[in-house]
């Protein structure tokens, strides 16, 4: 699954702002029991302070992960993301986990 988009929008300055990015995901099965999944998310945008020269700027994030079902009603994940944000020099690393728990109500 995935998405594109560009956006424009106005602003104080002489010419409009324009933002795209999109993201993508895969998910495969291993097993009836284990999968893998993976996600690309990437954003471009003008930024500028209304004294400087406008530039483009990037967010980025990535994510892999393994997902374990238990038992029909109960699925463990883990995984690695990271990301850059907007204006900033530096990635951000993480180490992610989840336990979801689903059951039919009605």
């Amino acid at each position: 699954a995935g998405e594109l988009i560009r956006s424009t929008f106005e602003t104080a300055r002489a010419s409009d702002a324009v933002a795209h990015g999109g993201w993508i995901e895969a998910t495969q099965t291993l097993h009836p029991r284990l999968f893998i999944a993976g996600r690309a998310d990437v954003q471009s945008i003008d930024y500028s302070l209304l004294s400087g020269d406008p530039a483009m700027q990037k967010y980025q994030r990535y994510e892999a992960i393994a997902g374990f079902k238990v038992s029909p009603d109960l699925t463990l994940r883990a995984g690695y993301l990271t990301r850059k944000g907007y204006v900033v020099f530096h990635w951000d690393d993480q180490f992610v986990a989840s336990v979801t728990w689903q059951r039919k109500i009605f």
